[in-house]
């Protein structure tokens, strides 16, 4: 076990994602630079919000339903390219991404865009590339062909 994998063994995505949302609110809040989206265009946040939480619950959906788990750090029994995974090899990660997207637009404020591109990076770092390991050390040419053909994000 790796020491830079420690915590993320530990904390599971949900709950970075959480956390990335209140240091969202936090920069609003205690570093004010400059309103970007004003007044009631703000209020559009709310659809990549919808978005995300929409794609995130397909993609657990389907994990439940095949019987495998979505915990990053737990070995995979079945291969899902079905659903959102047709699309992105990361729908729940695209979905928090969209949501705090969503986040930074109904706060509006310069620094918070930073967080989901923060968001992105921690995940690819501290998930991704773990679990794209792992599932081609499992699934073999089946999970390479389909990493060919579906992007990691969009």
């Amino acid at each position: 076990m790796k020491d830079n994998n420690m915590i993320s063994k530990k904390i599971m995505p949900p709950t970075f994602f959480y956390i990335y949302i209140m240091l969202a609110v936090a920069l609003h809040f205690v570093v004010p630079i400059k309103q970007l989206i004003v007044g009631p265009y703000r209020l559009l946040g709310v659809i990549p919000i919808l978005f995300g939480l929409w794609l995130n619950l397909w993609a657990d959906q389907l994990f439940k339903k095949l019987k495998t788990t979505v915990k990053p750090f737990e070995k995979s029994t079945t291969f899902i390219d079905e659903g959102p995974f047709r699309f992105t090899r990361n729908p729940m990660y695209v979905g928090m991404t969209a949501a705090l997207v969503g986040v930074a637009i109904i706060l509006g404020s310069v620094l918070v865009f930073l967080i989901p591109i923060l968001f992105a990076v921690h995940m690819h770092r501290a998930y991704i590339v773990h679990e794209e390991t792992a599932l081609a050390e499992i699934f073999g040419r089946g999970f390479t062909d389909y990493c060919g053909r579906v992007r990691r994000w969009l």
